[in-house]
């Protein structure tokens, strides 16, 4: 298995949730307001789990190349807190040849400081020869 360069990303704040919740639509106050994440339980406002996706996905594309996706899966395991930096990283797990192009099988996670996955899941990306 090989391990692709690996990247580092935040720290994330509540500035980044909110960009990322105009950017995609969702406006889900307990990313935002702590009275909202508080009377829905929660300690206080947490990063939007589709943004950690996306910064995970992002890496893939500027790693491998932006148009080589084929398919990615996504599992949320942790929290990710205001202040807290996601590092990003796959392995090559399969390797394939499909018309001219090699098909990447990945294992992907986005870990916290600590080691825990945020984010983990698997993708499938064509890169060029």
């Amino acid at each position: 298995m090989t391990a692709l360069p690996p990247r580092s990303t935040g720290p994330l704040g509540v500035a980044d949730y909110v960009r990322y919740q105009g950017a995609s639509g969702d406006l889900n106050p307990i990313h935002h307001d702590a009275a909202a994440a508080q009377a829905a339980g929660f300690d206080g406002v947490f990063c939007p789990g589709m943004l950690s996706a996306g910064l995970l996905g992002s890496y893939l594309a500027e790693v491998l190349g932006p148009d080589g996706v084929r398919a990615i899966a996504f599992r949320f395991r942790e929290m990710v807190w205001p202040g807290e930096a996601l590092r990003c990283a796959a392995t090559v797990t399969g390797e394939q040849v499909v018309d001219g192009r090699r098909v990447l099988e990945l294992e992907i996670a986005a870990t916290l400081a600590d080691g825990r996955a945020a984010v983990e899941g698997t993708a499938t990306w064509a890169v060029d020869p």
